[in-house]
């Protein structure tokens, strides 16, 4: 669509991967992240050498929490991109890694955990403050929030999207007519009249997006 609409790729793809746990990072690099990378070869032909791919892990379950004067929360927006970051040399191909506390909390004492990113792979030459920047106003992007949020706002309406597909979306067996939903398979609703479609959207899902 987007080759349609312009009549060539994007200049930069930006790859934001989150729920990856660090004993995962091998076995996303030879799979996953090869296959993003890739990608452009198999969309976009002889253009592909044109598009430049980013790939960033984002972390936000992690155990690190950074404190403030009096065990308060550390200031929002603040970034740590040293000291406290891990050895990137067994773990990363660009050697970039940081935490950034885009979050604080509304009510009472309760101490927020920084989000943690990885620069994985970048085909640009960026600086990394102009990188952190980027991540930390995307966490204030997110529409159905007046403020910021702990992640990417892109990887929160994956979330979103991904939660509603999977509580709304039906599909048909067309042997039987048998309508599933995709979370629950087990739990069958029969009909009568075969239904056209393989995949339906349930009733209630056009409702559902509009939450986004």
């Amino acid at each position: 669509e987007y080759r349609k609409a312009f009549g060539q790729g994007p200049d930069i793809l930006l790859y934001l991967r989150d729920g990856v746990g660090d004993q995962q990072f091998s076995e996303l690099q030879q799979t996953e992240f090869n296959k993003v990378q890739e990608a452009p070869k198999k969309v976009f032909g002889a253009q592909a050498s044109l598009v430049k791919v980013v790939l960033v892990v984002v972390q936000k379950r992690v155990p690190t929490m950074f404190f403030g004067p009096h065990a308060t929360n550390a200031p929002h927006s603040v970034v740590m991109e040293n000291t406290v970051t891990r050895d990137t040399k067994s773990f990363f191909i660009q050697g970039l890694d940081w935490f950034g506390q885009s979050t604080v909390a509304n009510t009472g004492n309760r101490l927020m955990r920084p989000t943690h990113y990885d620069l994985v792979h970048s085909d640009i030459s960026i600086q990394p403050l102009h990188f952190q920047k980027l991540m930390m106003q995307l966490c204030c992007m997110y529409y159905n929030y007046p403020g910021s949020i702990k992640v990417p706002s892109v990887c929160q309406n994956a979330h979103r999207l991904s939660k509603m597909v999977s509580e709304k979306l039906v599909w048909m067996d067309r042997a039987t007519g048998t309508i599933h939903m995709v979370r629950s398979p087990a739990s069958a609703q029969s009909s009568s009249t075969p239904l056209p479609n393989e995949v339906l959207l349930h009733p209630d899902f056009t409702v559902g997006m509009t939450e986004l």
